[in-house]
């Protein structure tokens, strides 16, 4: 009994996956003291002895399978291989080196040759930014970005698609500066710069103005009609609804208009977008 349960225990064992070197004089020695144990009980009980020749057909196997307790595979020490070069990869516009910051939500302007245009900063880095827009940008490439801070950065077009538009910066600019956007001014709002005509109705009288600045809550107008402080006025242009507003203050032939009801920012943009268009034609 003692033989058969030696063998049906080692017979199951791998020595592939065992952590032990198989050693043949270990092996030697364990299949001679079966044999030896087998003469002194002589043949199983309940069964037939195994035909001559049977024990050298069984230990065999036991050469390449029976592990030496005592001794175990040695670590491998040879040197982690060394990679090769990197194939280098042309960048995209998606791999960007600088690290980028997203979700600014910053309003800014764009100042082209052919005018001053709305939009929003979405993410930035020290080399550059992508925005959202409201319509195309003009043609040509080298824009200046100015913050509601007034810092600004000149820039040149990289790419346009739908609203979407990426601006790479002449200069590395300072990022920490970008997203803290430090003003003296409180949530001063952005003021587009242009040349539009325009009429003011003032009662039962409506005379020519001309705006020079325009945001979401105001303008500023050049009129030959003098306007008394907090009178109640209408301002026409091509390219926009009429306005009521209130003259919030004059000085030589100039007023500050407050609109009763804010634009908002995109509706903003397209007014801008379409007055500088048809003074353009």
């Amino acid at each position: 009994m003692l033989r058969q349960v030696k063998l049906t225990r080692w017979r199951g064992f791998d020595a592939h996956s065992s952590p032990f070197r198989v050693s043949d004089s270990s092996t030697h020695g364990f299949v001679q003291m079966l044999t030896e144990k087998k003469a002194v009980d002589g043949p199983p009980q309940g069964g037939s002895r195994p035909p001559k020749g049977n024990d050298k057909i069984m230990a065999e196997p036991l050469r390449n399978r029976i592990p030496a307790p005592t001794q175990f595979f040695a670590p491998d020490t040879r040197a982690a291989p060394v990679p090769g070069p990197t194939p280098r990869v042309e960048a995209t516009l998606d791999q960007r080196i600088a690290p980028r910051f997203t979700l600014l939500i910053r309003a800014a302007k764009l100042i082209a040759a052919d005018g001053e245009y709305l939009c929003i900063i979405r993410d930035a880095s020290e080399t550059g930014i992508s925005v959202r827009t409201f319509h195309p940008l003009p043609v040509g490439s080298q824009m200046v970005i100015e913050l509601q801070n007034g810092d600004r950065y000149h820039a040149d077009l990289v790419w346009q698609q739908d609203d979407r538009a990426g601006f790479a910066f002449d200069q590395p600019a300072d990022i920490a500066r970008i997203i803290a956007s430090p003003s003296r001014y409180s949530k001063r709002a952005i003021r587009v710069s242009l040349t539009a005509e325009a009429e003011i109705v003032a009662g039962g009288t409506v005379a020519d103005a001309t705006i020079r600045d325009i945001s979401q809550q105001g303008a500023k107008i050049d009129c030959g009609f003098r306007l008394a402080m907090d009178q109640r006025v209408k301002l026409r242009a091509a390219g926009m609804v009429e306005t009521d507003a209130i003259v919030r203050w004059r000085r030589e032939g100039q007023c500050g208009l407050v609109f009763d009801e804010t634009f908002q920012f995109g509706e903003l943009a397209r007014i801008v977008m379409e007055i500088q268009r048809r003074r353009a034609t």
